[in-house]
């Protein structure tokens, strides 16, 4: 059926590649259980196998389906950290992951204020930050090797397309990432990592990612170069809940790069 639309769902149990035509109806859909291993200890997600269930998938579909997009969408409070060579600097940690009370402890020392980021203080990885906080704080090498930060949707849409960016109603999602008020991060005392991104990299990065978004043969072969990839972020009870805190006409600019630090 010409014009199908693909919908990769990177959900907490399981991976689902769903095909949906114009007017909404589910036409098919392929599933692949979510796995998590362990790594140093850590509870980290398999995101290799899935990207390699996920091309062997598109094959398939396109098969019998003739793709005019594909959208993404994942759970929440997960992140990539990429390296300069964008390879991972750390493995993307499970939100389940306990945080030990020592690391909690120096975070709180930091945390930006409810009224800067309207986050609030959620266990385990359910604040992303403190996570980071806690990669950092397990492995003090980790903040000089990391890049760019991806929120786990846009991770997604960079392993299809290469291209790097993020969305901002992801990453002011209970994270400590983000002001909304400001459309900016938090100032580099309550930051985490605590390092300013570049003002003009990150506008750099604006102008040259909002544009839309197609494969790159070099990052993935499984859709034609002219598939247009949209990244957008499952909707929460807790987004549903910071948007009737914050006025909606902060939410006007629905992306913002992805963050890039300087050395």
């Amino acid at each position: 059926m010409p014009g199908a639309v693909a919908v990769l769902d990177v959900g907490k149990t399981n991976v689902k590649l769903v095909a949906f035509s114009r007017d909404g109806t589910i036409l098919e859909q392929l599933r692949h259980p979510q796995h998590v291993a362990t790594e140093n200890g850590l509870r980290v997600l398999d995101v290799d196998g899935i990207f390699g269930w996920l091309e062997a998938a598109l094959a398939d579909l396109r098969r019998r389906r003739d793709l005019s997009g594909i959208m993404i969408s994942t759970h929440g409070c997960a992140y990539a950290l990429l390296a300069d060579d964008l390879t991972l600097a750390a493995p993307i940690v499970d939100y389940e992951q306990e945080i030990p009370a020592a690391a909690n402890a120096e975070f709180a020392r930091v945390t930006p204020a409810f009224t800067e980021t309207y986050t609030p203080e959620l266990p385990g990885g359910l604040n992303f930050a403190r996570t980071i906080f806690f990669q950092e704080w397990a492995d003090p090498t980790l903040s000089a090797r990391v890049r760019h930060i991806l929120t786990y949707p846009q991770y997604w849409t960079w392993r299809l397309s290469g291209a790097l960016a993020s969305e901002i109603s992801f990453l002011g999602c209970h994270s400590h990432m983000w002001n909304p008020l400001d459309q900016d991060c938090p100032p580099p005392s309550a930051q985490t990592p605590h390092r300013q991104p570049s003002a003009a990299q990150r506008q750099s990065n604006i102008q040259s990612h909002l544009a839309s978004r197609y494969p790159d043969p070099a990052y993935s072969h499984a859709l034609p170069a002219q598939t247009p990839v949209h990244h957008r972020c499952r909707f929460s009870v807790r987004r549903g809940t910071l948007l009737r805190v914050i006025d909606h006409k902060h939410l006007h600019c629905l992306e913002c790069a992805a963050f890039q630090f300087e050395s």
